[in-house]
């Protein structure tokens, strides 16, 4: 039967959710989906919809049509429908009706305007209405006080807190930077383990020698130690496994990864050192942008309910 119902052999199929329902497959030419009664549970809705609604139909669009008999049980049943799905979409969401405006479902309205056309009642329809848009104007006068909320929290905390953070940020590199400055045309110099190189590949060796030396004798809740020094920056090396990596220490804190070899770990070394001015200008950047945000968010909070 199903079957011949894919190849359009048969042009009606008629059955209940349980027959017609999950794991059903006859989408390719459903054109139309009729519902005669209403369920009990709105998952039983969304399941006769998807026999034709889904992957695999020819047809670019499926006419879904309910039926519904005034001054019958289906009020009470779309009744029903309505309660159910008001309940669904707010622990779905995890959010309160009263608290965000998608909780109010296309679905959900569907069933309760199915409800009222059951009932034969004019009045009803029309009381139906502006309950919904009274539902909606709470919603979104809801969510207007909740976002002034989080405005004032922004204004007063977060941002003025985020703009303390980058102005030290950058008052630590630019101390760096200066102690930076002091080397920059110097020859090539480290010190490894207490002992100075002013050659690339010893230093390579020496750092090799090192790390294989440290890792295997550091204690399981020991990470970091501090292994030399390199342009007047402690240099120090971390072994938690899930950063292992280098790190220059001077007023503030700057790390890379460890080269696949000690020449190459020497390389990013030097050029972990050159990149601290970028980290500056970085940092002034994300401050510019901070002080922005907090000029909009200043301009926002205090503006008035508006539908």
């Amino acid at each position: 039967m199903f079957e011949r119902t894919c190849e359009g052999k048969v042009r009606i199929l008629l059955g209940s959710t349980n027959k017609l329902g999950t794991g059903v497959n006859v989408q390719d030419k459903v054109i139309a989906i009729n519902h005669l009664d209403c369920p009990w549970r709105p998952s039983d809705i969304t399941q006769r919809d998807g026999r034709g609604v889904r992957q695999g139909n020819e047809n670019p669009e499926v006419m879904i049509k309910q039926f519904v008999t005034k001054g019958t049980f289906d009020a009470y049943l779309w009744q029903i429908q309505e309660q159910k799905l008001r309940y669904i979409k707010q622990i779905l969401t995890g959010r309160s009706i009263a608290r965000s405006c998608e909780d109010v479902d296309e679905t959900m309205l569907s069933a309760a305007q199915f409800k009222a056309t059951a009932t034969d009642n004019p009045m009803l329809a029309q009381k139906m209405e502006l309950e919904n848009r009274v539902t909606e104007l709470k919603i979104l006068r809801g969510a207007w006080s909740n976002e002034q909320l989080s405005l004032e929290r922004k204004v007063n905390t977060t941002y003025p807190s985020r703009i303390q953070q980058y102005q030290h940020q950058i008052e630590q590199i630019s101390q760096d930077i200066v102690l930076l400055e002091q080397s920059k045309d110097g020859e090539f110099s480290i010190v490894l383990d207490g002992k100075p190189y002013t050659e690339r590949p010893a230093a390579g060796d020496a750092f090799a020698l090192l790390y294989h030396t440290i890792n295997e004798k550091c204690a399981k809740d020991d990470f970091e130690f501090e292994i030399g020094s390199y342009r007047g920056f402690r240099l120090c090396l971390n072994l938690h496994p899930l950063s292992q990596g280098i790190i220059l220490r001077g007023t503030s804190r700057y790390s890379t990864d460890i080269g696949s070899s000690g020449q190459g770990t020497i390389t990013r070394i030097e050029n972990l050192a050159e990149r601290i001015s970028f980290y500056l200008i970085n940092t002034q950047r994300d401050l510019e942008e901070v002080e922005k945000q907090l000029e909009a968010a200043r301009q926002q909070m205090g503006q008035p309910f508006i539908v």
